[in-house]
């Protein structure tokens, strides 16, 4: 597919790989009642899953020096997992400078293995036979609780700013990736200078009922 059919999103990012876009358009999809539109919203849930977990596999190939992403999202959420290994914890950072009145709060969101496990259950509509499954057994309103479930879920895991865990270097530095956008305020900060502390929460992350 051409890229240039796709449109861009503030800094660069296509339409089709921001994990919030997809978001936004399941959720409003979800709203409505025809059926059509609730194989769709399985559709932009799985996409808004895929993303995400892109971005993580991106930032651990920073680290594995490594080209390239699966596409699988087994294999995604496997690759993420072996560099961070934290697929069931939020980090918090709370940042502050010397010029700052309060601190800034940046988190890291895993995608869990609750959100994995519900994907697995709407990957089964994803198909001829699963649409038909659906049609005949009567199942919409099962496959309109998993993306409800799931959604809600999704919602917190991109709320975080950080692409990924911290990592700590051999040389005691720490490396950290921050999506920009979620936090304007950070660039003239940044600019001002003064030394930077952090304090940093480590806590488990919410778990599918």
């Amino acid at each position: 597919t051409n890229k240039r059919n796709f449109k861009r999103l503030k800094g660069g990012m296509l339409s089709f790989q921001d994990p919030e876009a997809h978001f936004d358009r399941a959720t409003k999809l979800l709203n409505k009642s025809d059926l059509m539109s609730l194989f769709y919203a399985a559709l932009e849930f799985r996409f808004a899953v895929e993303a995400r977990l892109s971005h993580y596999a991106e930032r651990a190939d920073d680290i594995l020096n490594k080209a390239g992403n699966p596409w699988k999202v087994k294999v995604l959420a496997r690759h993420v997992n072996s560099v961070f290994g934290d697929d069931d914890r939020t980090y918090q950072i709370e940042m502050k400078t010397s010029t700052m009145t309060k601190p800034i709060i940046i988190e890291y969101t895993p995608i869990t293995p609750e959100i994995l496990s519900i994907l697995g259950k709407v990957n089964n509509f994803l198909h001829y036979p699963g649409v038909i499954q659906c049609v005949n057994d009567g199942k919409e309103d099962h496959l309109r609780s998993l993306l409800n479930r799931g959604l809600e879920q999704l919602k917190e895991c991109l709320s975080g700013g950080l692409q990924g865990p911290l990592i700590h270097e051999k040389n005691g530095q720490i490396t950290m990736v921050i999506d920009a956008e979620k936090y304007p305020q950070l660039k003239d900060q940044f600019k001002s200078g003064g030394q930077i502390s952090l304090r940093i929460n480590v806590e488990p992350f919410l778990k599918e009922e």
